[in-house]
């Protein structure tokens, strides 16, 4: 009757067989229907549908016959079809529709098995045995028969259905892992590994300490061949494989009977079955069994003597290997002995005589002879034999090491001595032996080597730092390492200003103190050699900055006089030099010293010069000239608060100059009075100071407003000409320099007082002034102009003679200012300021 069902129906049917655990219906149903009912259907219904209780003995010869496409003879079998044979079609369909059977592959399934549909029903099959009814036993009888078929079925067996099963079935039923097939499958290899050895006892107490457990291991095992897989397979490995594993096993063997720490007769016997086995395991010459290899050998008695035989002989013994038997370090013979027995350990002394392809078998043979040799060379050096690694390694005529090699050997060697010194001194310690090192190869270090000048640097800016106190950190005295490895060694010198007062002072050293750590690399931390320009550049920055916390230094001491000569000598740029883009510290520095105000702790000047003696004044003019320093190294971002500062700066010069004005007008009204009260006086008198000018004091009723008529045109002379009073300071600075035209105008005021100029308002007050104005060089050079300007009152020509000069001394100003920084603030050219004019 199943031959007249509908597809629909035949699914159905087969369905209910499964679920009934029918197999031999099953198997007749499929036989009679293999169109409809495909292998892939069938699989897949057996998975969703057949009760994972059924032994797997009764259904594996089925899914053998549906791999093979054979099924047995069914002729006379029939199928109950009751099950179905009622059903509408419709019905059937929307029933076969509502069948949810599960997929083969599993979403892990390995990359062989993806094409086979077999392979995947039986996996999937085996895990759903275990997770949903836990029969772990059931699952070699599904997977044996299909063991040749996938590689991922014999994994699957061997690796971890075979090792479940004797560590839950077997060995420790009571006590099973608590993980399914599946699961235990996803562990790491040491968790799993873990898992199955949790009940062979304490691992830590058993297996490393006790000598006994591997001995017997040993003689039990008989290596990788040895291994049990239940009889379901092999190794599956080839000849060396097998090989490679049997050695590596012979290895262990042998080391476990080389660690037993007993010296007793049954550590022997131990240790003696341990060859024995390896050496049957290897296929070598049979070992003859411990007693007789110790009958053969001597009896100890005769060839001893019993006094020799105590246990106070054995004490001895044993505190002599205690006792280090080394030679005196400072022997050449010492050292020759201990490199010799190094190298001999290595190949057993045979040297050159190996070929290029063998390898040594001694101690050392796996490391290399370049490396022993190395050793041995920091070991000479260290201990300061110089000349016997010299006559080694440099002047044998087969060296043993490399030129290039022993070139880095050495510089290694000597800055791990300069790193372990205490004392920056170069002539004690580790620093001497640095610099003893790299003169103790001339042939191999010479003084032109560019690592061998770093070096010598190095040693120089060191041993410069041992003239000075410093501390870095607070209870650790400065070591030479801390210069080397310092991320920015030139702030050391900051350090050293502030611990050392005056130290400033000491500019060129300071500066020969950063050009050397320029050129031992200090200051750049790019590897390798840099370049001429790159070493100029960062040299002028170095000298800048240093010059820079000179300048910090100076001002935090009340030193503005040194400040001010380090910023205009040193700071000012020159035709040659040009200032690095990078370089932040001069300018910063100029403008510092522009801003210092002097206070009372300033220090004086020790010379005046041809300044103002007028000390506010002066120092006022100093300011002025730092920040035309700043105006002319900053970079353009900045001019806008070097120019405020300038300008506040000039506003104080100018207010200074105004109160210095009216103290030479106090200083004159004085003289005028004076000489006012002499001319009345009577010849008893003559001699007071003032007197002598009494023929003219006909002419000093008028001489006040005309000096202050004077005044306010030098004044107005001297008034700003640039556009942010620039030019003034200039001018001030000339008119100091031009000496002789005060020179000059006093001398003209002298001829004009003896030639008849007494009916001159002017030139009589000229010739008050030359007896009365003992006043400060300051004072006599600010008021030059004025007393010029009021010596000819009526005359034209003195006045064209008085405009002229001035213009002398704008042009000096203006021609100053276009070399300096007039290209900064966009003055014009002397030029054009001559065709204005």
């Amino acid at each position: 009757m199943s031959l007249l069902l509908s597809p629909a129906k035949l699914v159905l049917l087969a369905v209910h067989l499964a679920v009934n655990g029918d197999v031999a219906s099953l198997a007749t149903l499929a036989a009679r229907h293999s169109t409809i009912l495909r292998k892939d259907l069938l699989l897949r219904i057996l998975l969703t549908y057949l009760p994972e209780t059924l032994p797997s003995t009764q259904y594996v010869n089925f899914v053998q016959q549906l791999e093979q496409g054979v099924f047995s003879d069914t002729a006379g079998q029939e199928v109950d079809c009751s099950s179905v044979a009622n059903l509408e079609e419709d019905e059937a369909a929307r029933k076969v529709k509502k069948l949810r059977l599960l997929p083969l592959a599993l979403p892990d399934l390995p990359v062989e098995a993806a094409e086979d549909v077999l392979t995947q029903f039986l996996l999937h099959r085996a895990y759903k045995v275990d997770e949903e009814a836990g029969l772990l036993d059931e699952l070699p009888a599904l997977l044996l028969p299909f063991l040749e078929h996938s590689p991922c079925i014999r994994n699957l067996l061997v690796s971890a259905i075979l090792p479940l099963l004797r560590r839950n079935c077997e060995y420790y039923p009571h006590d099973p892992i608590p993980y399914t097939l599946h699961a235990f499958q996803q562990l790491p290899d040491r968790v799993a590994v873990s898992l199955l050895l949790s009940q062979t006892g304490k691992w830590d107490a058993d297996l490393p300490s006790n000598w006994k457990v591997a001995v017997h291991a040993v003689q039990q095992w008989d290596g990788p061949t040895d291994v049990d897989l239940g009889g379901w397979s092999s190794l599956g490995l080839g000849d060396p494989q097998i090989d490679q594993l049997r050695q590596s096993y012979a290895r262990a063997a042998l080391a476990s009977a080389y660690l037993i720490p007993e010296a007793s007769l049954e550590a022997l016997e131990g240790a003696y079955s341990v060859v024995a086995k390896v050496a049957n395991l290897r296929g070598l010459e049979p070992v003859s069994t411990l007693a007789s290899a110790l009958a053969v050998l001597p009896p100890l008695a005769e060839q001893i003597p019993d006094e020799i035989m105590t246990a106070k002989t054995a004490t001895y013994m044993r505190n002599d290997l205690l006792i280090p038997n080394n030679g005196p370090k400072t022997d050449d013979k010492f050292w020759v002995k201990a490199r010799n027995e190094i190298l001999w350990l290595r190949d057993w002394g045979a040297g050159d005589g190996w070929s290029t392809d063998a390898v040594p078998r001694g101690v050392f043979s796996q490391v290399k002879r370049d490396f022993l040799e190395l050793e041995i060379l920091k070991a000479l050096l260290s201990n300061t034999r110089y000349p016997l690694a010299r006559s080694i390694y440099e002047d044998a005529p087969d060296r043993p090491l490399d030129k290039k090699l022993l070139q880095d050997t050495i510089y290694a060697t000597a800055l791990a001595a300069y790193d372990n010194a205490s004392n920056p001194n170069r002539t004690r310690g580790g620093l001497k032996k640095c610099d003893d090192i790299i003169k103790a190869f001339p042939k191999t270090v010479r003084a032109s080597d560019s690592q061998a000048k770093r070096i010598e640097a190095l040693l120089q800016a060191t041993h410069s730092l041992s003239d000075h106190r410093l501390v870095l950190k607070q209870g650790e005295p400065f070591t030479p390492v801390v210069l080397r490895v310092h991320s920015d060694p030139i702030s050391i010198i900051a350090k050293i200003l502030e611990q050392n007062p005056k130290s400033y002072t000491q500019l060129h050293d300071l500066l020969r103190l950063g050009a050397l750590m320029v050129e031992a690399g200090l200051t750049t931390r790019e590897k390798g050699h840099i370049t001429a320009e790159q070493e100029t550049s960062e040299r002028a920055s170095t000298e800048h900055r240093i010059t820079a916390i000179c300048i910090n230094a100076a001002l935090a001491e009340d030193d503005f006089e040194t400040a001010y000569s380090y910023v205009v000598n040193r700071l000012s740029p020159r035709s040659s030099t040009t200032v690095a883009p990078r370089d932040d510290f001069a300018w910063r520095a100029a403008l510092q010293a522009g801003k210092y105000r002097r206070t009372a702790r300033t220090l004086p000047p020790t010379h005046l010069g041809t300044a103002s003696a007028n000390a506010d004044v002066r120092h006022l003019e100093q300011r002025i000239e730092c920040l035309a320093t700043a105006l002319r190294i900053a970079p353009p971002a900045t001019l806008h608060e070097i120019v405020n500062a300038f300008r506040r700066a000039e506003e104080e010069l100018e207010a200074a100059l105004r109160e210095e004005a009216l103290r030479e007008d106090e200083w004159d009204a004085r003289g005028d009075a004076i000489r006012a009260t002499g001319i009345g006086a009577s010849a008893k008198t003559a001699t007071v100071p003032g007197a002598a000018f009494a023929t003219a004091a006909a002419t000093t009723q008028a001489a006040p407003p005309q000096r202050h008529q004077r005044q306010r045109d030098a004044d107005e002379d001297a008034a700003p000409m640039s556009l942010f009073d620039l030019s003034r300071a200039t001018v001030l600075s000339a008119q100091r320099n031009l000496s002789a035209l005060s020179g000059l105008q006093r001398s003209a005021g002298f001829g004009r007082l003896g030639g008849g100029g007494r009916s001159s308002g002017g030139g009589g007050d000229a010739g008050g002034r030359s007896s009365l104005d003992q006043r400060p060089l300051s004072a006599a050079g600010s008021a030059a102009s004025a007393g010029s300007g009021g010596g000819g009152g009526g005359d034209g020509e003195d006045t064209t003679k008085r405009v002229r000069k001035r213009d002398q001394l704008r042009e000096a100003a203006m021609g100053t200012l276009v070399s300096g920084v007039g290209w900064l603030v966009g003055a014009p050219p002397p030029s054009s300021m001559q065709s204005r004019e």
